[in-house]
């Protein structure tokens, strides 16, 4: 009977690998939506809004936690027959730790080359928290973009490991999430790079006049197709078992990271970061697809890549219609118009079809 360590990433392990997706879903969820409900009534409750503290935030958390791990434990209970049992036998925390050194080898790496920048910054040039929090307010909204590559990597990872489990070939699935990660990853990038002034400037006031704010928020939009492509290519490899070829590809990306940023940061600040960011995602990402590919045998499809180059090559140009051809139009309308002709291409170059989200669906009910 498998150990459950009092964490909620634990159940929620469990019941994601038991393919029972929504219900994961749900409770991936459920410690943030608690931490909103208590958050928010102390902030906003006249009694208690003037006294909030950082404290109540850390109690918060870790009530919000313990709710959704025993939420979760009892979910798990009922549909895996799990027995919670404390207990500690040398032998077995000592194997445990074998087991899973690769794993936290693999996280530590990721984040050296995806967190690195800011301490480096920080230490390195004259105005340091200036260009950190220049680097944040860019950074937060490519994190929030990236929500939505990590919902695929949750449910592709048991999905991934089922199906090489079973020798079944995984190519089809692929090409689905791909077709519908990378397409739309272009156009957020795209749209992140043309669009950089004007989404900062209704952020963050402050960054009025400041071109390096634009910069880079474009940079770092840029790497974000290599990162969906990562979610995918790097799931695969981490469900076949490959953690010698996913730690050498993760130190290459540490030493990458790390000597382009001691370069680039103390020449161009911030800026030097992004650029740093790009090349150290896109070179990950391109690794990933190569050595995923050969470890489980994808076959290449010339067609199907020239087709995503074309779609790429196509929004850069109607990216550039856009502005243009419609200078007296207010931005968020060039934005909604520049969504909407991409999101038509998508179709046309058949990267979402209705069989194909007919696919994902019934696939994602069989296994709820």
């Amino acid at each position: 009977m498998p150990h459950l360590f009092f964490c909620p990433d634990i159940p929620l392990a469990h019941i994601s690998a038991l393919h029972k997706f929504k219900t994961d879903g749900v409770l991936s969820i459920t410690d943030r939506l608690l931490m909103i409900v208590i958050c928010g009534f102390l902030l906003f409750y006249p009694a208690t809004a003037h006294l909030f503290r950082i404290e109540w935030f850390v109690i918060a958390q870790v009530v919000c936690y313990f709710i959704t791990a025993i939420t979760g434990y009892l979910i798990l209970k009922r549909i895996g027959k799990v027995k919670l049992r404390f207990s500690f036998h040398a032998p077995t925390i000592f194997k445990i730790i074998k087991q899973s050194f690769p794993y936290a080898l693999l996280i530590f790496q990721m984040s050296i080359y995806n967190r690195a920048d800011v301490m480096i910054m920080e230490r390195l040039c004259p105005d340091g928290k200036i260009q950190a929090g220049i680097w944040a307010a860019a950074f937060r909204l490519l994190d929030q973009a990236n929500m939505f590559g990590l919902m695929f990597a949750t449910i592709l990872l048991p999905l991934f490991g089922r199906m090489l489990s079973q020798r079944q070939d995984v190519q089809p699935i692929i090409k689905v999430c791909v077709n519908m990660l990378l397409p739309m990853s272009f156009m957020v990038a795209i749209a992140g790079i043309f669009f950089s002034g004007d989404i900062m400037h209704l952020l963050y006031k402050g960054s009025r006049g400041n071109v390096e704010y634009n910069i880079v928020f474009g940079w770092l939009m840029a790497s974000f197709p290599s990162w969906c492509l990562m979610y995918v290519y790097s799931t695969l490899l981490t469900a076949n078992g490959s953690l010698k070829t996913l730690n050498i590809i993760a130190f290459a990306g540490v030493v990458i990271n790390l000597s382009l940023n001691f370069y680039f940061i103390p020449r161009l600040e911030a800026v030097g970061g992004a650029i740093t960011s790009f090349i150290t995602q896109t070179s990950l990402a391109t690794a990933f697809m190569i050595f995923a590919s050969r470890i489980t045998r994808l076959p290449l499809n010339i067609k199907w890549a020239f087709a995503h180059v074309g779609y790429v090559l196509l929004i850069l140009l109607t990216a550039y219609g856009v502005f243009l051809l419609m200078t007296n139009v207010s931005w968020p309308i060039r934005l909604v118009t520049f969504g909407a002709v991409c999101v038509g291409f998508m179709f046309i170059f058949k990267f979402i079809s209705v069989s194909s989200i007919r696919q994902i669906l019934n696939r994602g009910v069989r296994d709820a």
